[in-house]
């Protein structure tokens, strides 16, 4: 999750396994995972992708507040931050940005201490079959994947404030990516088309992950509540345009 609005109790109703929303957004807003909770979810605390020396001291009073409201997991896609969730108290996942491409990575992750680590979107799935996974390991299977984070606030205005709502940009073919803020007024460019696999299981579970997560950032909330509907089986939700990422071709 990326919002607050994306938090919502009909979501929390299709029961998902994790919750993996902004530590920010967590700490603001504890209130709302309260449904999650209470239908079973375990709530992870996602760390901002970058974080300066200046960042790091208000993240971990952040982390620190959540692990004493009960949140005990962090994901990560920066080795730079474990010491943060570490002395926090918490315990640690592994996020995409950790780049696990190969079993010789996830054999490191595994003697860092990390619960679980998110699989490369950069791999074919057959590639993630014959991974060696001392760990858990998931995959992303469905959301638009992160194009790049910009140090430059894409969203700001001319009259020098931010634009909560997000942008975009379109590329000389036509396509649009949509523009975000990201904490310590960043900004992240999603790809312009949905990654999608629900009607993939079978080379899913082939695959032999622990988990298969959903991403969701641009989604209102009623789109995030069909989305996991459909991938659970109870709709057949497909996005407008869609694309299997690098799953099925590899990096070319």
């Amino acid at each position: 999750m990326r919002t607050a609005e994306q938090l919502t109790p009909e979501l929390a109703e299709l029961k998902p396994d994790y919750l993996y929303a902004p530590a920010a957004l967590m700490a603001e807003r504890y209130e709302l995972l309260l449904p999650f909770v209470n239908a079973g979810a375990v709530p992870v605390a996602v760390l901002p992708r970058v974080v300066t020396d200046e960042e790091a001291r208000p993240l971990f009073a952040t982390l620190q507040r959540l692990f004493d409201l009960g949140v005990n997991e962090a994901l990560t896609g920066n080795l730079g931050q474990i010491v943060l969730a570490r002395a926090a108290s918490l315990k640690l996942r592994g996020d995409f940005g950790l780049n696990a491409f190969n079993s010789h990575t996830m054999s490191v992750l595994e003697e860092a201490g990390f619960l679980s680590a998110t699989a490369s979107f950069e791999l074919r799935l057959s590639q993630i079959r014959d991974m060696a996974k001392p760990i858990d390991t998931e995959a992303i299977i469905y959301g638009r994947l992160p194009v790049m984070v910009s140090e430059q606030n894409l969203l700001k205005t001319a009259s020098g404030r931010t634009n909560a709502l997000p942008a975009e940009l379109s590329d000389r073919m036509g396509s649009v990516f949509p523009v975000v803020s990201e904490p310590g007024e960043r900004t992240v460019i999603y790809n312009a088309h949905k990654l999608y696999l629900a009607d993939k299981k079978e080379d899913l579970y082939a695959a032999g992950l622990w988990g298969l997560r959903l991403m969701f950032s641009t989604e209102s909330a009623r789109e995030c509540v069909e989305v996991a509907k459909g991938h659970l089986g109870y709709s057949d939700y497909r996005p407008n345009v869609l694309t299997r990422g690098l799953y099925y071709r590899g990096v070319e």
